[in-house]
C-alpha cells in the first residue's frame, strides 16, 4: 500500500513538476516575445517563434499575434509573415496580397520643401489583390533608406501587374524614383490622361473634382485615400471609354502613361463582369434655315454645345477610328491621344475646339498634339446658323457678323 501511495505522489510530483516547467516556459516565451517587439529586433523575434512554433497560439489568446505581423511585414519579412498567418490562423488583407500577388497598385505621394527641394513626406498605397479582389493599404512616412527598401522589396515580391495614380509619370513615379524606389519595369496608368480621354467634357480633371462628380468620397492630401480615389475613379474611366466604343483604341496607344491600360481592363472585367457596351447616342445637329435669325441669345457659360445653333470659334468633327490607327501605326501616339480626345468630345456632344484645348494645356505634350492633329477634325461654323454664343466668345463672334454684313434686331443675355 505505501509503496503506492509514494508511485502516485512520484507520478503526481512529475506532473506538476511538467506542469510548472511549461507554465515557467510559457512566461518567459511572453516576457521575451514583448521585449523583443518593443526593442524592434525583428529577426531575433522570428527566430523565436520558428523555435516554439507550439506556442504561437499563445499569442493569438494574449492578443500580441497581430503586434507581431505587423512588426514582421512592415520590416520585410514577408516568407515570415505568410508562414505565421498560416500557423496562427489569422489572415487579413496583407495576407491575400502576398499570396497572390498584385493585380494593381495606386500610389501617392505628399510632399515638402526643405531648402528648396521637394522632398517624400509620405508615401502611399492602394493594392488589389490578383485573384480574390482583396484590397490592402499601406502607408510610410519616409525617415530614409529604410522605408526604400521596404518599397523596392514589397514591389519585388508582389509583382503588380499595373502601377496607378493621378498625375503619376509627371510627379510622383519621378519623386519615387529620385529617392530610391525601383518602378522599372513597371507599366503605368495615368488617371490624369485617362480622364482626359474618358471625359474630356468634364470643366475639370483634378482628383477632387473628379471624385466629386463620380461620388467618391476620400479624405484630401491622404496618400492612401488619394491612392484608394484613383482606383476607384479609374474603373469609371474605363467604364465611361467602354460606354464611348473608344476603350480598343486607347488599349492599343503604346503610351507610356497607359501602357497598364490592358491590366486595368481585364481587371475590370474580372471584378465587374463582361460589360456590353450599348451604342453611344451622340446628339445630331439642329437643322435650321439659312435665313439669318432676328434675335441673338448670349449664354454666359461654355456648355457641351452639339447644336449647330449654337456659335463657337471652331467645332469638333466627327473623327474616323481609321485616323487614330493611321496616327498609332505611324508612331505619332501623342497625335493618337489627341485624335481620341476629339472622338470623345464628339462623341459626348462637346464640340468647343478652344475650350478643350485649354483643357488639355496641363499636359504640354498632349496640347501641342491636339492643335496639331485639330486642324484635320475641326470646322469654322457658318455665322448665318446660328441664334446663340457663349458670353466668352461674343466679341469674336460680333466682329464676324460685322464683316459679314449681317444684324440683329434684338440681343439677349440668359441669365439663367
Amino acid at each position: 500500500m505505501s509503496e503506492l501511495l509514494i508511485l502516485v505522489v512520484i507520478c503526481l510530483s512529475a506532473v506538476l513538476i511538467t506542469l510548472l516547467a511549461w507554465w515557467l516556459r510559457y512566461r518567459l516565451f511572453i516576457r521575451r516575445v514583448k521585449l523583443l517587439v518593443e526593442e524592434g529586433y525583428v529577426k531575433e523575434l522570428l527566430d523565436l517563434l520558428h523555435k516554439g512554433e507550439g506556442l504561437i497560439r499563445v499569442l493569438v489568446k494574449k492578443g500580441l499575434i497581430k503586434r507581431v505581423l505587423d512588426e514582421a511585414f512592415d520590416s520585410g519579412f514577408f516568407d515570415d509573415f505568410l508562414w505565421l498567418c498560416n500557423v496562427s490562423g489569422i489572415f487579413d488583407d496583407r495576407y491575400f496580397l502576398l499570396r497572390e500577388g498584385a493585380a494593381v497598385v495606386a500610389v501617392d505621394v505628399e510632399t515638402l520643401w526643405l531648402e528648396g527641394r521637394k522632398l517624400v513626406r509620405e508615401f502611399g498605397a492602394y493594392f488589389v489583390s490578383r485573384h480574390s479582389f482583396k484590397t490592402c493599404c499601406i502607408r510610410r512616412v519616409f525617415r530614409g533608406d529604410v522605408d526604400v527598401a521596404f518599397l523596392n522589396k514589397l514591389f519585388l515580391y508582389v509583382k503588380p501587374l499595373c502601377v496607378l495614380g493621378h498625375n503619376i509619370v509627371r510627379h510622383d513615379i519621378p519623386l519615387l524614383e529620385s529617392i530610391g524606389v525601383n518602378l522599372r519595369g513597371c507599366v503605368l496608368v495615368d488617371t490624369l490622361i485617362l480622364s482626359l480621354i474618358a471625359v474630356p467634357e468634364l470643366p475639370s480633371h483634378s482628383l477632387e473634382y473628379l471624385a466629386h462628380h463620380y461620388g467618391i468620397r476620400y479624405k484630401l492630401h491622404d496618400p492612401v485615400e488619394d491612392a484608394r480615389a484613383s482606383f476607384v475613379l479609374s474603373m469609371f474611366l474605363v467604364r465611361e471609354l467602354r460606354r464611348k466604343g473608344l476603350l480598343d483604341l486607347a488599349c492599343k496607344i503604346p503610351l507610356p502613361d497607359l501602357s497598364g491600360l490592358t491590366s486595368l481592363v481585364d481587371l475590370y472585367s474580372r471584378m465587374y463582369g463582361s460589360f456590353s457596351a450599348s451604342k453611344v447616342e451622340v446628339l445630331s445637329a439642329l437643322k435650321h434655315s439659312t435665313k439669318m435669325p432676328t434675335q441673338l441669345r448670349v449664354i454666359p457659360l461654355v456648355e457641351s454645345h452639339s447644336g449647330r445653333n449654337v456659335w463657337i470659334p471652331k467645332r469638333v468633327k466627327c473623327v474616323d477610328e481609321k485616323h487614330i490607327t493611321g496616327l498609332i501605326d505611324s508612331k505619332d501616339y501623342w497625335g493618337a491621344v489627341a485624335a481620341l480626345i476629339l472622338a470623345s468630345a464628339y462623341k459626348a456632344g462637346f464640340l468647343d475646339f478652344e475650350e478643350l484645348c485649354f483643357r488639355c494645356s496641363i499636359i504640354r505634350e498632349l496640347h501641342d498634339a491636339i492643335v496639331r492633329i485639330g486642324r484635320l477634325f475641326v470646322e469654322e461654323p457658318n455665322v448665318t446658323e446660328v441664334n446663340t454664343v457663349p458670353a466668352k466668345y461674343l466679341k469674336e463672334f460680333l466682329v464676324r457678323v460685322k464683316k459679314a454684313g449681317l444684324m440683329y434686331d434684338e440681343i439677349v443675355l440668359d441669365r439663367a
